[in-house]
């Protein structure tokens, strides 16, 4: 009877993954990381966007209408025959909400005089207010030229509301979203950036 074998002369393969093997997963793990990493973060972004001016549209036309209502005139308000402006509130938009409402619903202010109710206190998007009576046709800033407004006179009073939205950070191309009293179709141009 002999002892145990330590060695029996065969050579065993040991069960694993190769260094090499390890190294090409990581590789195309990257890659896949790289494309898809982007991508979601736009669509993030774009929904963040969306809801917050979406929310923030509801809102301001609401609040729009009550005071059409109670004072039969929209708000901000001036004389007859003018277009009116209330200036973007927030001042800026900031990619990472952190752009301040405090000042916006502080007393004497359109938003306070509206009665705005703001979600938060920070948003990501600066909201402005365009008003006007049936005299006067809207004309829109530059960042609204997408914006097609109807050709024949507006019969009634009138507003227009527009959210700037920077959610990447990058100046260069911002997203501008766009609702009216006579359009109840929220139009958008560069979603997401």
């Amino acid at each position: 009877m002999k002892g145990p074998r330590c060695y029996d002369g065969q050579v065993r393969r040991q069960a694993g993954f190769t260094l090499l093997e390890l190294m090409i997963a990581v590789a195309v793990i990257a890659i896949l990381a790289s494309i898809a990493v982007p991508a979601w973060v736009k669509q993030s972004s774009q929904k963040k966007a969306r809801s917050e001016v979406s929310t923030m549209f509801a809102e301001l036309s609401a609040k729009e209408e009550q005071y059409m209502t109670e004072n039969s005139t929209w708000m901000p308000t001036g004389t007859p025959g003018a277009q009116y402006a209330t200036g973007f509130c927030p001042a800026a938009p900031s990619s990472q909400g952190q752009a301040d409402t405090d000042p916006c619903i502080a007393a004497n202010q359109p938003w306070y005089n509206l009665r705005v109710g703001v979600p938060t206190r920070f948003l990501y998007c600066s909201y402005n207010i365009y008003t006007g009576d049936s005299t006067v046709q809207p004309t829109l800033p530059a960042e609204l030229a997408f914006v097609t407004l109807p050709t024949s006179p507006i019969a009634t009073n009138w507003f227009v509301l527009e959210a700037h939205c920077d959610m990447d950070n990058d100046a260069a191309t911002d997203s501008y979203y766009y609702f009216s009293s006579f359009d109840s179709r929220i139009q958008v141009t560069n979603e997401g950036t």
